[in-house]
């Protein structure tokens, strides 16, 4: 990691430094993988996401996360849902406020000192609750 400050300097003295900059010599981290829905803490309007962490490149600290949704209407795009870019332990998020119904893509990204990693590769869910409570079948003549 290298940190620089700079100063103006002439024949009556210096001026006080600037901020200090740093920056790491690393590459840009790889995508999480495996974005799922916790169906257990999940509800018909709220999904807790959940991802994996990369494969870590030798040098590519990971610093946090960042979660996209898109909310599946015609002409909607990706918007930041969660940035954890200064938490590097969070791998869930609860995402509250779905419509019952509905269907919602997700992608992640890996954040480091350099940047963002690509995109994870898009994991597409409907909002609702998993069915429960089945009778057992029965045999109707």
């Amino acid at each position: 990691m290298y940190r620089f400050a700079y100063f103006a300097l002439n024949d009556f003295g210096s001026s006080d430094s600037s901020l200090i900059l740093t920056i790491a010599a690393t590459d840009l981290p790889n995508p999480p993988t495996d974005i799922t829905i916790d169906w257990e803490r999940s509800t018909t309007t709220s999904m807790m996401i959940q991802w994996q962490a990369p494969q870590v490149k030798p040098a590519s600290t990971i610093t946090g996360y960042k979660l996209e949704m898109d909310q599946g209407y015609l002409g909607s795009q990706f918007s930041v849902i969660y940035d954890g870019s200064q938490d590097n332990n969070s791998f869930e998020y609860l995402k509250q406020g779905q419509t019952n119904g509905l269907l919602y893509t997700f992608r992640a990204y890996a954040v480091n000192f350099n940047g963002v990693s690509v995109p994870s590769e898009t994991a597409t869910y409907y909002a609702c609750t998993a069915p429960s409570g089945f009778n057992r079948p029965e045999i109707v003549r």
